[in-house]
């Protein structure tokens, strides 16, 4: 046998030993949603909830300026950090009761 054939016979074996490519498929509308039988649950928005925190938010905002003032000048508020702290929380509370994040 002629070199060129053993190539050929080579590559005829091992041609057919490498599984066939499979080609691309859409999902089904059933692969896209694995629980369609499950409602989509928006979460409550707790209004009275949402005007209490952007009231205390807006008050304890208000209070930050005069402090910053008194600090330039060498007189750091006892409780600065724990109201900044606050603001914070409530920050992230409005934002994930209104789905910002």
């Amino acid at each position: 046998m002629s070199f060129m054939s053993r190539v050929a016979c080579f590559l005829l074996i091992t041609g057919s030993l490498v599984p066939a490519q499979r080609g691309h498929r859409d999902p089904t509308p059933d692969d896209r949603n694995p629980s369609p039988d499950r409602a989509l649950v928006t979460p409550q928005i707790d209004t009275m909830q949402l005007r209490h925190d952007a009231a205390e938010l807006t008050q304890l905002a208000n209070t930050i300026p005069p402090d910053i003032e008194r600090a330039l000048n060498g007189v750091l508020a006892k409780d600065l950090k724990d109201r900044l702290k606050r603001i914070e929380k409530l920050s992230k509370s409005l934002r994930g009761q209104l789905a910002l994040q």
